[in-house]
């Protein structure tokens, strides 16, 4: 029976991002877009019959677009593909009999069904892209925000369609519904349907499209955005990711730069290194990958993506078996800064991303025997010792990006989740906090609640929680708490910080397109063992990490400063949020012991 774990058995997919936007490449009579590669009808307001004109004067893809998008996916390792068969445009890659917007009466071709043969020719799974509520083509179709109330957006048609009184239900039963249909009748089987942007769609309305996709295909899978929890996993937010497993089927969508649709302006292309990273945070936090390419107007993939999906093949083959199959994220409590872990029957698996450690440190158990411990590819064997169930490995010097190392053990192994320090170190992250109240610190604590997605009806109603990134969210009572119960493992002076996310704080009327918003502020007090140090959010700068997915995923790191261990043992550390300040979103709590 298939479903999510198929999914997570093949790990890696590639997203397709292309349409008319991709021939305009983000500019249109000289004027560039500011925004998105495949928003620019809408960043530019250009009416529907000139962008109509534009895609049948200009846009036609190559013969082999197929045969070469699933050449290249397959070199770089990827299982399966998701193409865009019809984005916000309403556009649509497919023969439909509800539209003649479409690539067959503009050009004769089925993209869709060219795709759909390839990937079957060559072993790839298929999955289809469909816009359910933004077409800005159809003056009927959605584009205010009903399913996530919060998000003060409106993204309809309203240079063409000014008039806000548009019937929406006529929209989605006369065209969305039919054109699902379509799909998922003249395609073979899809692994996925991917809906996106689910404005005004109501639940009733979300379940009768899932029901349709289920009477169709009962073992094709829906992601997130199809909201109101009619979903069969988690699609994350768009270039978020996670810590660590969260219990939830997630699936991280990454770009190669910083728009979706091809858009010639944006050369910040990520390295294959920052790719691969990321595909080994996904490994480690048991969520899929699915990287996104925007191939040109002519449908062929630029030099720089074609250069990092080759180096990324090369590591994907090598590394093949701490991939695929019955790979299981990171078992332990605890995040590592040296990079990821993840398991598969009797072996660990590290994805080293800091290639400077001298010492990698896993506390393994004393009750689980090593075998042995390798580089993946390399016939050189690491050093390494075993001490009271600490695992040190010695690295090898080796020219991999992000090089992957293997430890068997004799039996398959049981980890102790307890949070607690390794060497030097005890890192908390949020994922694993819960919360009590002011006053009341020594009090049971209550786990905090993932919020995985804000199409959810009950999304931000449970107070301080963890978000769908695994950062604090909808910390705005300062009455709670948050806390971890966590083992020091020597006594001594320790070094505290306090890492969290850049955020941005958003204007109420702000429409996330077109206003720039201020980096959000805000001030804590750390308190372990009756010692307390405020955290001025303001003024220590330095950069912890920065991991190329956006702007929004940008990590710093505060100094905490120092407090005294007096002797080894469990310890409830506190952190409490300061009135009048931002929601910033917290990301772990670090201490390391001075020598």
């Amino acid at each position: 029976m298939s479903g999510f774990k198929d999914i997570l058995k093949d790990r890696f997919g590639m997203f397709v991002h292309y349409g008319i936007y991709s021939e305009m490449a983000g500019e249109y009579k000289g004027e560039e877009c500011t925004h998105l590669g495949e928003w620019i009808q809408h960043c530019l307001k250009i009416p529907n019959e000139e962008y109509a004109q534009f895609g049948k004067k200009h846009f036609l893809p190559s013969p082999d677009f197929a045969k070469n998008l699933v050449k290249s996916a397959k070199d770089a390792g990827i299982r399966y593909i998701v193409l865009t068969s019809k984005h916000h445009d309403g556009f649509c890659l497919f023969k439909s009999d509800y539209t003649d917007y479409s690539s067959y009466e503009y050009f004769g071709r089925d993209i869709c069904r060219e795709l759909a043969d390839e990937c079957k020719k060559e072993g790839l799974g298929l999955g289809l892209y469909y816009s359910h509520t933004l077409d800005w083509h159809e003056k009927d179709a959605g584009g205010n925000f009903h399913s996530a109330a919060w998000l003060p957006v409106k993204n309809r048609n309203d240079w063409d369609f000014p008039d806000e009184n548009f019937d929406f239900e006529k929209y989605l039963y006369e065209k969305c519904f039919p054109q699902v249909r379509e799909l998922l009748t003249n395609y073979g089987d899809l692994k996925l349907i991917w809906f996106d942007y689910p404005h005004n769609i109501t639940k009733e309305q979300s379940r009768k499209l899932r029901a349709l996709v289920k009477e169709l295909q009962p073992n094709c899978q829906i992601n997130s955005r199809i909201a109101h929890d009619c979903n069969d996993y988690v699609s994350l937010g768009d270039n978020a990711l996670p810590t660590a497993p969260t219990g939830v089927d997630l699936e991280c969508l990454i770009t190669l730069n910083d728009t979706w649709g091809y858009k010639k302006q944006d050369n910040n292309w990520k390295t294959s290194e920052d790719v691969i990273g990321v595909l080994s945070r996904t490994l480690g936090s048991d969520s899929t990958l699915l990287l996104n390419v925007g191939p040109m107007g002519d449908g062929t993939l630029t030099d720089e993506t074609l250069q990092i999906l080759k180096k990324t093949g090369e590591w994907t083959r090598r590394n093949s078996e701490a991939i695929y199959g019955n790979v299981q994220g990171n078992p332990f409590s605890c995040t590592f800064e040296w990079g990821c872990v993840s398991t598969k029957e009797k072996c660990l698996y590290l994805y080293v991303k800091d290639k400077t450690q001298k010492n990698l440190y896993i506390n393994v158990g004393k009750n689980n025997i090593v075998k042995s411990v390798s580089l993946i590819g390399d016939v050189l064997k690491p050093e390494y010792t075993l001490s009271e169930g600490l695992l040190t490995v010695n690295p090898i010097e080796t020219d991999f990006e992000i090089p992957v190392y293997k430890i068997e053990f004799e039996n398959e192994p049981i980890f102790d989740k307890s949070l607690s320090q390794i060497a030097d170190t005890l890192n908390l992250d949020v994922l694993w906090a819960s919360k009590v109240t002011k006053g009341n610190e020594s009090d049971e604590a209550v786990p905090l609640v993932y919020e995985k997605s804000e199409f959810s009806s009950d999304y931000g109603k449970h107070g301080l929680a963890v978000s769908k990134d695994c950062n604090t969210a909808f910390w705005t009572d300062c009455s709670e708490v948050l806390c971890w119960d966590a083992y020091f493992k020597e006594a001594g002076e320790y070094e505290a910080t306090l890492t969290h996310y850049l955020a941005y704080i958003f204007t109420q009327n702000h429409s996330y397109l077109y206003e720039e918003p201020r980096e959000a502020k805000a001030e804590f007090t750390l308190s372990v063992a009756g010692q307390v140090n405020d955290v001025d959010m303001q003024s220590e700068k330095s950069r912890y990490a920065t991991s190329k997915t956006s702007k929004f995923n940008t990590y710093i790191r505060r100094n905490a400063g120092k407090f005294t261990i007096e002797k080894a043992g469990k310890y409830r550390i506190l952190l409490f949020k300061k009135e009048g300040f931002d929601d910033l979103p917290i990301t772990r709590v670090t201490f390391t012991i001075n020598r």
